[in-house]
C-alpha cells in the first residue's frame, strides 16, 4: 500500500509538473502576444498623436494665414495690392509678356493697373475691391441699416466705375472701353443677380451705369474668358502681320528680280555689241591674211573665227 501510494504520488507530481509547464508556456505566450500587441498599439497611438500634432500645427499655420489675410482685407491699400496681384497672376498665366504691361503710365502721369495690347489699340484694366461696404452689408440684419448700406455700396461701386472710366483715352491709343476687375466672385455674382448679401438690391442700374461709362465689369472667371477671346484676336493679328511681312518680302524679291532682269538684258546687249565688233575684226583679220598670202605668194592664213551672238529676245534687241 505504501509503495502504491508512493507511485501515485510520483505520477500525480509528474502530471502536475507537466500541466504547470504547459500553463507556464501558455501564459508566457499570451503575455508575449499581449506585449507585442501593446507595443503595436503604443506605436500606432504615438504615430496618431504625431499626426494630430502636425495637423494642429497646420491648423495653427492656416489660422495665422487667415489672420494675416484678414488684416490685409481690413486695410484698403493692402486690399488693392491683393487685387492687383491677382490681376497680374491671371495676365501672366494667359498672355505673353509682350501682350500686356503692368502699371501703364499715361501722358499726364496717371497709371492704370494694367493694359492689354490688342490689334487696334490698348485695353486698360483696373483692379477694384469694394469690400468694406460689402462686408458690412453681409453682416447687418436690420432692414433700415441694410437699405442705407446698399445705397453706400452702390455709391462706392459707381465711384470705382468712374475711376476706371478715366483711363479710356482714345487720343492715347486706348480702345473705347476699359475693364474693371473685381477679384471676388461673390461680389461680382451679387451685382449680376441684383442681390447684395441678404438684401435685395437693384444692382442692374450699376451694370447699366458701367455700360454708359464704357466700362466692362469682370471677375477672375470672366476676365479669363475675355482674355481667351482677346488671345484669339492677338493670334489672328500676328498671323495677319506675318502674312503682311511675307507679302512685303515677296514684293521686295519681285523688285529685286526685275532689277536683276534689266541688268541681265543690258549685259546681253553689251555682249551682242562686243560679238559684232569681234566678228568685224575677224573678217578684217582674214582679209589681211589673204593680202599677205598674195604678197608672199605662199601658204599663209590667219584664223579669225566668228562666234554666235547671245540669244536675246526680240523685244530685248
Amino acid at each position: 500500500l505504501k509503495d502504491e501510494l508512493s507511485n501515485l504520488s510520483k505520477q500525480f507530481e509528474t502530471k502536475i509538473g507537466e500541466q504547470t509547464r504547459t500553463m507556464d508556456n501558455k501564459i508566457t505566450k499570451t503575455v508575449e502576444s499581449q506585449f507585442e500587441q501593446s507595443q503595436k498599439m503604443i506605436k500606432s497611438i504615438t504615430k496618431q498623436l504625431t499626426e494630430v500634432k502636425e495637423t494642429n500645427k497646420d491648423v495653427l499655420d492656416i489660422t495665422e494665414s487667415l489672420e494675416d489675410l484678414e488684416e490685409v482685407l481690413k486695410n484698403q491699400k493692402k486690399r488693392g495690392a491683393l487685387g492687383e496681384a491677382g490681376l497680374s497672376l491671371i495676365l501672366e498665366n494667359m498672355l505673353e509678356p509682350s501682350s500686356f504691361e503692368l502699371q501703364y503710365g499715361f501722358e499726364n502721369g496717371d497709371a492704370v493697373d494694367a493694359v492689354i495690347y490688342a490689334k487696334d489699340g490698348i485695353i486698360p484694366v483696373d483692379a477694384k475691391f469694394p469690400l468694406s461696404k460689402y462686408q458690412k452689408l453681409m453682416a447687418v440684419e436690420d432692414d433700415d441699416k441694410q437699405d442705407k448700406l446698399v445705397r453706400e455700396f452702390k455709391r462706392d461701386v459707381k465711384n470705382r466705375i468712374k475711376e476706371t472710366a478715366k483711363y479710356i483715352r482714345p487720343d492715347e491709343n486706348t480702345l473705347p472701353f476699359a475693364l474693371m476687375y473685381i477679384p471676388a466672385e461673390g461680389i461680382y455674382h451679387d451685382l449680376l443677380v441684383n442681390k447684395v448679401g441678404k438684401a435685395s438690391a437693384n444692382t442692374r442700374n450699376l451694370i447699366e451705369f458701367a455700360q454708359e461709362k464704357s466700362v466692362i465689369i469682370v471677375s477672375p472667371t470672366t476676365l479669363a474668358a475675355y482674355l481667351h477671346t482677346i488671345l484669339q484676336g492677338l493670334r489672328a493679328f500676328r498671323i495677319e502681320k506675318n502674312a503682311e511681312r511675307i507679302q512685303e518680302g515677296i514684293e521686295s524679291l519681285r523688285k529685286h528680280l526685275k532689277s536683276f532682269e534689266k541688268r541681265h538684258k543690258r549685259l546681253g546687249k553689251n555682249l551682242n555689241a562686243t560679238v559684232n565688233k569681234y566678228d568685224e575684226s575677224s573678217v578684217k583679220l582674214r582679209g589681211i591674211g589673204r593680202d599677205i598670202r598674195d604678197v608672199i605668194d605662199g601658204n599663209f592664213e590667219l584664223d579669225g573665227q566668228e562666234i554666235d551672238n547671245p540669244k536675246l529676245n526680240q523685244q530685248d534687241s
